[in-house]
């Protein structure tokens, strides 16, 4: 890596670390802080929906907007929940890892591990529902995807 003119080294703001498990490296922008330096709450949303785009763009080759149109399935969030356990500061590298929680008929749900360091800064659970397009109707997860899904199914302990 090469130094920047401010000395610092030169790394992505965001890039894929590992595909198996997927993990995603993500930096703290200044323009995610408030006055007091930390992270704002809400733009936690922004990096679990991006790590979860960027999960999806890997299982279906890269395209997703492709795959929606081909196969008339789009994939909205339909909860997400947080748990916190340190702070992130700008400049802040994290990482995210994506892994399948499971798949039921019209839904499927990822959990969110993120690390700074190798130390839990937040978890998350994203719900997604597999809706039509236009309609904005409930579908069945489709096979193809669920196949795609499958190979990163977390077995739950016990």
């Amino acid at each position: 890596m090469e130094a920047n003119r401010f000395g610092a080294a030169e790394e992505p703001m965001q890039y894929v670390r590992s595909y198996r498990p997927f993990v995603l490296r993500q930096t703290v922008k200044w323009s995610d802080c408030d006055p007091a330096g930390v992270v704002y709450t809400g733009r936690f949303v922004e990096y679990v929906t991006t790590a979860f785009r960027a999960f999806l763009a890997q299982i279906l080759d890269g395209n997703i907007e492709a795959y929606v149109a081909r196969f008339g399935v789009d994939f909205p969030a339909k909860a997400i929940s947080f748990v916190f356990e340190s702070s992130l500061r700008p400049d802040d590298r994290f990482d995210v890892e994506v892994r399948v929680a499971g798949i039921r008929n019209t839904t499927f749900e990822c959990e969110f591990v993120g690390t700074q360091d190798g130390k839990p800064c937040f978890t998350a659970r994203m719900t997604t529902i597999c809706v039509v397009p236009v309609a904005r109707q409930a579908m069945r997860v489709p096979d193809g995807l669920r196949a795609r899904l499958e190979p990163h199914l977390v077995k739950a302990a016990g």
